[in-house]
């Protein structure tokens, strides 16, 4: 899909690395090691057949169907809806409103990152979280768009970070309720303030 190349250049290097195969031996035969590195890192406009032959190497083919595609974009776009307007309080049921087989779609698909961002959602503030999906993120933190930046740089406490890169009512609160829970009530007053002022004006658009 068009606008995808950096979440399927994620995807690609990611299955290549877990089946251990080289980018010689993924790309023989269908390109060159440099353009499929150039693909890897988000960059280049690959043609659709290169990318299934690539996908279908790495034995991806159900899920680069454009009606699944279609869908789950629409169920995505949901998800960020859904988180920017009510926040993260609720990020058990927001972070995974489908079944478990259709999030592993997911994650074999363009939406690659967005699945593993949902994961790092739902498993924040469980008990024994495990963290194998916030480290895979980290690896391909320059491929995340400011939205999906913004989300994971709140995970993982960098709400400095967070604010920088999409700035709204949503991210400022988040912050805020954290400078709170670490008792850094002065410096959360201030956040807070910009989160309601942010908040307002989203309600409000001039």
């Amino acid at each position: 899909m068009k606008g995808m190349e950096k979440q399927l250049g994620a995807l690609i290097r990611t299955k290549r690395l877990e089946k251990n195969f080289s980018q010689q031996g993924l790309c023989k035969g269908i390109c060159t090691i440099s353009y499929l590195s150039k693909i890897e890192q988000g960059q280049g406009n690959p043609s659709h057949e290169i990318i299934v032959a690539l996908l279908r190497q790495l034995g991806i083919e159900q899920f680069y169907q454009e009606d699944f595609l279609l869908q789950a974009q629409k169920n995505i776009q949901q998800v960020y809806d859904t988180f920017f307007r009510e926040g993260p309080i609720e990020h058990e049921e927001l972070a995974l409103p489908w079944q478990q087989e259709y999030t592993q779609q997911i994650l074999q698909s363009v939406f690659f990152l967005d699945g593993l961002l949902f994961l790092c959602l739902h498993c924040t503030g469980q008990e024994h979280t495990p963290n194998q999906y916030t480290e895979e993120l980290e690896k391909h933190l320059e491929l995340l768009n400011e939205r999906q930046k913004a989300i994971f740089f709140s995970l993982t406490y960098r709400g400095e970070a967070a604010v920088a890169q999409f700035p709204c009512g949503c991210i400022f609160f988040w912050e805020g309720t954290n400078q709170c829970m670490k008792g850094k009530y002065a410096q959360a007053i201030g956040t807070l303030d910009k989160a309601f002022d942010y908040a307002a004006r989203e309600c409000n658009p001039v």
